[in-house]
């Protein structure tokens, strides 16, 4: 700490007597302070590394040097010394005699900075950029045409910063298409990256993948399955459906089919689904959602008859038979 306030004075005088900055010698009475300072600080724990590195920062390690104990003015303080000897003593008042010696003169110094420290060191890290929040968030949207609709502003309003669209006015078509496409990927990307870049290197899944049964493959970006329906007479969408995992845009998509078909129950609004989609675990998906509905909610309740048979039963009401 005494050396990081002495680095700390000399890094604020120095902006001050900027023609004494290659005449800077800092002193330490303490070799250990001096090995801690002239060593890399990665090699020690999280205070002393902190303080290293600040000290560091302030003046270069090649300018710090060792006074020994009996020759440093500052140990005649903390060893105990009368003022009628301090009054008298020249090494407390001018310090030692060869420090106004020639730097070849001083006293040799017992620890060197290690070679291998003293050495340009380059270290190459590879780094990833993942963008986790995406911006546009999905959790604010009740509603997959509204999701859509911002998603497509939003792309519209990117592709006029790029000059790649010109386009005005209401939303088409096929921008809405993109948009949707572009949900299915980040959903896709999110829960099967893995698989998804394998796929792009042409390698193999592994069988340890939970969707290696699907026998997935890659058509213009997007994942899709395989699987018995290849002659049959369907389209190519619905022998080839897209994989959709469990998330807040599959929530959205069920309650969009949902609401579509008039509030259709979990087999029908199912089947609609996998026209396009293939959803793991779809019937338990679809049956979870749908009991957020209100409206089904409402027309599937119980009568009130068997509610007030219940409270009679159990003496909530206690008023005469005849008047209920």
């Amino acid at each position: 700490m005494g050396a990081l306030v002495g680095a700390k004075l000399w890094k604020h005088l120095s902006i001050v007597f900027k023609s004494l900055v290659k005449r800077v010698v800092m002193w330490t009475g303490s070799e250990i302070c001096l090995h801690w300072i002239k060593s890399s600080a990665t090699e020690w724990k999280q205070f002393m590394s902190n303080r290293v590195v600040e000290i560091q920062d302030c003046v270069v390690p090649d300018r710090w040097f060792h006074c020994p104990g009996l020759e440093n003015p500052a140990d005649r303080l903390t060893r105990g010394v009368s003022a009628v000897s301090l009054k008298s003593d020249d090494m407390w008042w001018s310090g030692p005699r060869w420090l106004k010696s020639p730097r070849c003169d001083w006293t040799q110094q017992k620890f060197r900075v290690p070679d291998e420290y003293m050495q340009e060191k380059r270290i190459v890290v590879h780094t990833a950029i993942v963008w986790d929040d995406l911006l546009i968030d999905i959790s604010r949207l009740s509603s997959l045409t509204r999701l859509l609709r911002v998603t497509a502003y939003v792309l519209r309003f990117l592709g006029k910063l790029g000059g790649r669209s010109t386009q005005t006015g209401p939303l088409v078509a096929a921008e809405i298409n993109e948009a949707e496409e572009f949900w299915v990927e980040q959903v896709q990307r999110e829960h099967f990256d893995f698989e998804i870049t394998r796929l792009n290197r042409g390698q193999q899944i592994p069988a340890g993948s939970r969707i290696w049964s699907l026998a997935p493959y890659l058509n213009e970006g997007l994942l899709c399955v395989k699987g018995r329906l290849e002659q049959s007479e369907l389209t190519q969408e619905e022998k080839h459906p897209i994989l959709l995992p469990r998330s807040k845009y599959t929530d959205l998509l069920i309650l969009h089919e949902h609401n579509r078909g008039f509030h259709l129950g979990v087999i029908a609004n199912l089947s609609r689904l996998r026209e396009r989609f293939w959803i793991p675990k779809g019937r338990q998906s679809v049956k979870s959602v749908l009991k957020s509905c209100l409206v089904c909610r409402k027309y599937s309740a119980k009568p009130a008859r068997q509610q007030r048979d219940n409270y009679l039963k159990t003496g909530w009401l206690l008023a005469p038979r005849s008047l209920l």
